[in-house]
Formats: C-alpha cells, structure tokens, sequence
C-alpha cells in the first residue's frame, strides 16, 4: 500500500508543481540532478567505484554480496515511473 501510495503522492507534486511560479517543475528536477557529479566524483574519483569498508560492516554486508545483482532493471523502471506519474499530474493540471 505505501508503495502505491508512493506514485499517488508523486502525482499530486507534479500537480502542484507550478504552485509557486512557472517552470518551477522544471528547475526543481534541474536542482535535484545537481547532486548527480557530486555522487559521480565521490564515489568514482574518491572513493575508487568501491563503497566505503565501514559502510558495508554496518549494514552486516560482505564485499561478495555487493556484486551479486538480484534487483535488475526493477529500481529504475521504478524511478522512471515515479517521473513519468509526476509529468502526467504536471500535464494533466497545467497543459490540459
């Protein structure tokens, strides 16, 4: 139930996004995306694409269960899905 809940509540921000001001969709997922080199930089540059040893011993995880992949594509069709029902509240309340 959360996680419908969850693409309920992404509908109704893209459907108050503009609230504030035109465009304001637009330049939220424009600052939320600014993190995207920082994560880049700390995890590639810094750290070396290897999660940090402290990390993984407090969340009782070993390096061998890190590489198996057992989610797939899932995680991303879920964001993109959670962007597209906010584009569609976006769309529905401010185009149409």
């Amino acid at each position: 139930m959360g996680a419908v809940l969850a693409f309920v509540n992404m509908f109704f921000m893209g459907a108050g996004a503009n609230i504030y001001g035109p465009n304001t969709l637009l330049l939220g997922i424009i600052a939320a995306a600014l993190i995207i080199p920082i994560f880049i930089h700390r995890h590639y540059i810094q750290d070396g694409g290897k999660w940090p040893g402290k990390m993984l011993a407090d969340l009782g995880v070993t390096e061998e269960v890190m590489h198996v992949r057992k989610a797939g594509l899932l995680p991303y069709a879920t964001a993109l899905g959670g962007i597209l029902v906010a584009l569609l509240g976006w769309w529905y309340f401010w185009v149409a």
